[in-house]
C-alpha cells in the first residue's frame, strides 16, 4: 500500500510539473516580447542583404500610446553605428501594427535591431544578423 501511495504521489507531482512548466519562447528572430506587445525588426523578403528593413510594433491591449521607431546597426567587426530614430511619433492602438520602413544595404556579418521610444522609456529587439 505504501508503495502505491508513493507512486501516486510521484505521478501527481510529475503531472503538476508538466502543467506549470513555462512554455518555450516563440519569439521570432529580430523580435522582442514586451508586457503589452511585440517589437520586431524584419529583413527584406527573399533573404537579400540590401532592401527595405522594417521596425514594427504590435500593441496587444490598453489605451493608445505614442511611439517612435528606429534601428541600430552593428558591423561585422562589432562597430556600433548608434540608434537612428527615423520615424515621427506614431499612435499605437490595440491589435494594430505601426511600422517604419527604410532601405539599407547590409554586408555579410552585419546585425540590426529595432528600437522604440514610448512613455520616456526605450525598448529594443533581439539582433537580426547576417552570417558571414
Amino acid at each position: 500500500m505504501r508503495k502505491k501511495t508513493i507512486l501516486l504521489a510521484t505521478a501527481a507531482f510529475a503531472a503538476s510539473s508538466l502543467i506549470t512548466a513555462p512554455a518555450a519562447s516563440a519569439t521570432p528572430r529580430g523580435c522582442g516580447d514586451m508586457a503589452n506587445g511585440q517589437l520586431c525588426v524584419n529583413q527584406p523578403p527573399g533573404n537579400h542583404y540590401g532592401g527595405y528593413y522594417t521596425t514594427e510594433y504590435v500593441k496587444h491591449h490598453g489605451k493608445p500610446v505614442k511611439v517612435k521607431l528606429g534601428y541600430r546597426a552593428k558591423s561585422a567587426s562589432g562597430q556600433d553605428h548608434g540608434i537612428v530614430w527615423d520615424s515621427k511619433w506614431l499612435t499605437a492602438k490595440d491589435g494594430k501594427v505601426v511600422q517604419k520602413k527604410r532601405y539599407l544595404t547590409m554586408d555579410r556579418g552585419w546585425c540590426i535591431r529595432g528600437y522604440m521610444k514610448s512613455g520616456g522609456k526605450t525598448y529594443e529587439t533581439k539582433y537580426l544578423c547576417w552570417k558571414p
